[in-house]
């Protein structure tokens, strides 16, 4: 009976894992869907004050809480992603997602509608499960074309917002798009619970390939605390952190030059923003297969992707800054590789934090890089506001930029010694694991 059971376990995961590209489009539809509804929401926020009559002090307030509740939104889906049901977390998340949608809709004040919008950031962390799903469903040598095609769905929805949706829901009925956003929440968790089911953790380990996991690997704190002494861990936090850098001046760029009144930017920007955001999203998925395919020859694969990239991005950020002049096609194409350089970086560092964290602690892992990245984005916010008084908008872009590009390449380099070492001792951990799970089946049979 056992053996029969086996069996059928086996040919299950078989099937689930042919249809593991599947899963990854649903996820990326989600992480789409929640970057856009976002940043409509964030839009949304800006015209219900004015429908409320409330701004200033208000609206500062909400933008102070607004960055702590996302930061413990990354931690607590991530802990929790890392003890339960992913899946079923998902789906929580999800409704999350239409609750908190139809409560903004029909908050009578300002005050609940605050409430409500803060309470609607909770499901924002849920990111953190899906990565750690994806990073059970496929094996290490093909995780960072899979991440960098799930980073993409940032800079896409990005660009869709500022370029053709944001002033149409800015002059349109919010309180319906509030509606329609939480049947868009509603339907992801139908489609999660239906077509997504929770694998084992680390099965897509090469040493736990071929053997039936019955142990269940849940996070603890002792073992969070080893990944958070780990000093390949730090680096790839400060990665994470430098890495937003860049957006923070480009974000402004991009404002300073828009039609603030309807939200919507000039044509007149497209020649320099509509190929820097199509550089960085090819930039996310061809670090990624340069990483893996680097990767699989030598552990150093992805670091070596990286030092690479940032390498090459240097050149070409102060080949357009000597230049100087936007007007000309050879600055803008050297804008738009510097941005598609940078972009090589961001699914390497997601797929090394997998390298050499153990599976049941991979979600909070991941949630602390997001929260590195909300420092990152803080920094760079005190950033433009103390150099924007006195600098202009290009001389802030670049900075930021070229800042980011030297301490990425710094970073990069202090991994360069430190990966192949964590990386060992990862395998060889889930080589010990290999055995006793060997072992139990064994005495199952």
């Amino acid at each position: 009976m056992d053996r029969k059971s086996n069996s059928q376990e086996k040919l299950m995961d078989q099937t689930y894992f042919r249809r593991r590209w599947l899963i990854l489009m649903i996820f990326f539809c989600f992480l789409f869907l929640q970057q856009f509804d976002m940043l409509i929401v964030e839009s949304i926020r800006q015209k219900a004050e004015t429908f409320f009559n409330s701004a200033g002090t208000f609206s500062e307030i909400i933008s102070f809480l607004l960055a702590f509740m996302i930061a413990i939104s990354y931690l607590f889906w991530g802990i929790n992603f890392d003890r339960h049901s992913r899946r079923n977390l998902l789906v929580l998340a999800s409704a999350l997602w239409w609750a908190t949608s139809w409560l903004n809709s029909l908050a009578p004040t300002i005050e609940t509608f605050g409430i409500s919008y803060l309470a609607g950031l909770m499901d924002f962390g849920s990111m953190t499960g899906i990565y750690s799903i994806v990073g059970d469903l496929f094996a290490p040598r093909t995780r960072g074309k899979v991440f960098g095609l799930l980073q993409a769905a940032q800079p896409i929805a990005y660009f869709l917002v500022l370029s053709y949706f944001q002033g149409f829901f800015i002059r349109a009925n919010w309180r319906s798009y509030l509606l329609v956003s939480g049947v868009l929440g509603l339907t992801m968790a139908l489609i999660i619970y239906l077509f997504v089911r929770e694998p084992k953790r680390g099965l897509r380990e090469p040493a736990l390939t071929g053997i039936r996991i019955s142990g269940q690997y849940l996070f603890d704190w002792e073992t969070a605390r080893d990944i958070a002494e780990k000093s390949s861990f730090l680096i790839l936090c400060g990665l994470s952190l430098f890495s937003v850098l860049p957006w923070m001046g480009f974000s402004l760029w991009t404002s300073a030059l828009s039609h603030t009144d309807l939200g919507v930017i000039d044509e007149s920007v497209y020649p320099v923003f509509f190929p820097m955001i199509v550089a960085l999203i090819l930039g996310n998925v061809l670090g990624g297969f340069l990483g893996d395919a680097i990767f699989i020859k030598k552990k150093r694969g992805r670091v070596m992707t990286n030092l690479f990239g940032f390498s090459l991005a240097l050149l070409t950020c102060i080949s357009a800054f000597v230049i100087g002049d936007l007007d000309k096609l050879l600055v803008r194409i050297l804008i738009s590789l510097t941005a598609l350089f940078i972009g090589m970086g961001r699914s390497n560092v997601f797929a090394m934090l997998f390298d050499i964290t153990l599976p049941e602690v991979r979600a909070t892992a991941t949630s602390i890089l997001f929260i590195s990245q909300l420092f990152g984005i803080g920094i760079g916010w005190v950033l433009v506001r103390a150099m924007e008084k006195t600098t202009g908008i290009w001389m802030i872009f670049f900075s930021l930029t070229l800042t980011s590009i030297i301490v990425n390449l710094l970073l990069s380099a202090g991994l360069f010694k430190r990966m192949p070492v964590e990386i060992e001792n990862l395998r060889r951990h889930m080589a010990y694991r290999s055995q006793l799970e060997a072992r139990l089946d064994s005495q199952n049979k």
